[in-house]
């Protein structure tokens, strides 16, 4: 099996169905834009660590998988200098770039996508065949990165993120869970043949969903104003939604979140058995406390967000009715 001429062939299959996906989450009026990126992306299907202890050992894992097994053993006989290697790859790639991928060392990565380019756009897939979920939350990412500033020497943007623009954990959970309704809508699109394709994995949960659910569900409360959310990013304007919660909250929920986030993953890589009851006993009672708080201030801050709109829009209303403004 030539595992590299598979892949582009099942991504080539699949692509229209993504492009569909994202503009029936978004909306027709963002098509042009989706196509253009989608279009237009370098994508690299990428495995690390080829040739390690590690590696090899996958191919095991997968015993009962004979295809799977074959696609891990074949790898794991391809000799890298930097135990990596490129299976494939879709679009323009430069050396740059393949330097980058071979000695990407994040061994928790499913993917990654180029958030500092402005003229071309990549990504990249780690592990096994075509993952989707990491396929979209990183299309994702580029389809809703802000565009602070750009250097016009090389391209590069200056600043670019979420909404934060900084490094920001609460635009990585919230991605995660708008890649699981584009993921949902993809999923209803793609026709059977293609679903059961044995090269497409297809994930209904994530490290940061699963860590949301132990912590109350803070973040999936955000998600409840999803409309805003969605409108906010597709539209270049992440920043509106810290300025919806108010810079010392956002800022407080970003850190917090990120602190338990990442003492938990620790502890759970330590015990990967433990059931998520025992995870959420870890937590002090003032911290569930501290947590249930940042809920109910998401909550409160977007209803008051809403309402002062909806009363905005009736004094407009008003206005025009009395022939006193004229709206546009």
């Amino acid at each position: 099996m030539n595992i590299g001429s598979e892949l582009i062939s099942l991504y080539t299959k699949i692509k229209l169905y993504l492009i569909d996906a994202f503009v029936k989450y978004y909306g027709e009026a963002h098509r042009y834009k989706i196509e253009n990126l989608i279009n237009n992306l370098t994508i690299i299907f990428a495995s690390h660590n080829i040739g390690s202890i590690s590696f090899k050992d996958m191919a095991l894992k997968y015993k009962d998988s004979s295809l799977k097994k074959e696609y891990y053993e074949n790898l794991s006989n391809i000799k890298s200098n930097n135990n990596n290697i490129i299976i494939s790859y879709i679009g323009d790639i430069d050396e740059k770039l393949i330097s980058e991928v071979e000695n990407y060392d994040n061994k928790y990565a499913l993917g990654y996508a180029d958030m500092s380019s402005y003229a071309k756009s990549s990504l990249v897939t780690f592990g096994y065949g075509v993952d989707v979920k990491t396929l979209i939350h990183e299309m994702n990412h580029l389809l809703t990165k802000d565009i602070l500033a750009i250097n016009r020497e090389n391209d590069e943007l200056i600043k670019s993120y979420g909404f934060n623009n900084e490094g920001d954990f609460v635009y990585e959970v919230i991605n995660d869970y708008m890649t699981l309704d584009i993921m949902s809508g993809f999923k209803e699109l793609l026709p059977k043949d293609i679903i059961e394709n044995p090269l497409l994995t297809f994930r209904n949960s994530s490290g940061y969903t699963s860590l949301d659910d132990v912590l109350g569900n803070p973040i999936k409360e955000m998600y409840l104003f999803k409309d805003i959310i969605k409108s906010s990013l597709i539209n270049k304007d992440g920043s509106k939604i810290r300025n919806i919660l108010g810079k010392e909250n956002y800022d407080n929920i970003n850190i917090t979140l990120s602190k338990y986030y990442n003492a938990l993953r620790n502890y759970i890589n330590e015990h990967p058995n433990i059931a998520k009851k025992d995870v959420y006993s870890l937590i002090s009672p003032k911290g569930r406390q501290n947590l249930a708080h940042m809920k109910h201030v998401i909550s409160n801050s977007f209803i008051s967000y809403i309402n002062y709109n909806e009363e905005l829009s009736k004094k407009i209303d008003s206005l025009e009715n009395e022939g006193i403004i004229r709206k546009m």
